[in-house]
């Protein structure tokens, strides 16, 4: 049997439950998000998991360090933001420029397994603190 015409298509990667960063509110490991998330909704995780994970940590981050009646401090607490999450440490100090703040991605492959599509990373050269689960394959 041929392989789907999917099977190594190649994309940057996000976030998987593979990822090395941790939940600053709950300190869940990617993995256990990831888990949590199946166990709750009986379906896979997917990419935009971690990122909106992130999402509610930054925003609580603020709330926590700002006066949340003033418009002034949430600004400041926004932009003071320099918080380890889901998705990777996110500040908006280190740019690339001004009120932006940037995650690191890396290379995936997507791959046909036992319960449907895995991402593996297969590229961390623009990202070396994430580890990689496999080695770049030739598309179908």
């Amino acid at each position: 049997m041929s392989d789907p015409p999917a099977q190594n298509l190649s994309t940057e990667a996000w976030w998987t439950p593979d990822v090395p960063y941790k939940s600053s509110l709950k300190g869940w490991s990617a993995s256990e998000l990831a888990g949590a998330y199946a166990d709750a909704t009986g379906r896979r995780w997917t990419q935009p998991l971690g990122s909106v994970h992130a999402l509610f940590e930054v925003a609580i981050d603020v709330v926590r360090r700002a006066d949340p009646r003033s418009r002034e401090s949430l600004v400041a607490a926004i932009r003071s933001t320099d918080l380890p999450t889901m998705a990777g440490q996110v500040s908006w100090r280190l740019g690339p420029v001004a009120n932006v703040a940037r995650t690191e991605l890396a290379g995936g492959q997507w791959r046909r397994g036992d319960d449907g599509w895995d991402l593996e990373l297969v590229s961390n050269a623009a990202a070396p603190d994430i580890p990689t689960t496999s080695s770049m394959e030739r598309i179908g």
